[in-house]
């Protein structure tokens, strides 16, 4: 962990995954979206995308911690399902190994 932890707060949706890097105490350093290629219409094949983007990211970013906001309301079943999905997917790859500790 670097003097100055750095933490990768995750946004997941079925249309994006909004990030931020922020070092403490509060400051942002990076921010951006992932956002999964049109051809990924299936619901599964637009969680694989979207997490190996975030992994690469995180491979990128090299960040001490990762937060990620949780699904609060869902107006149709459909999309938290999806958004359900997708935090999913998310999580397994960050919880795949190889070295990594989130």
């Amino acid at each position: 962990m670097s003097a100055t932890p750095t933490v990768l707060g995750l946004d997941p949706s079925t249309e994006c995954v909004g990030w931020g890097l922020v070092q403490s105490p509060m400051t942002l350093i990076r921010w951006g979206d992932l956002k999964p290629k049109p051809a990924k219409a299936h619901p599964w094949l637009l969680c694989v995308d979207l997490a190996g983007q975030v992994l690469r990211l995180v491979d990128e970013l090299q960040p001490d911690a990762i937060a990620m906001e949780d699904l609060k309301f869902v107006k149709y079943e459909l999309a938290g399902i999806s958004g359900g999905m997708i935090r999913g997917a998310i999580v397994a790859a960050l919880d795949h190994g190889e070295g990594r500790n989130y």
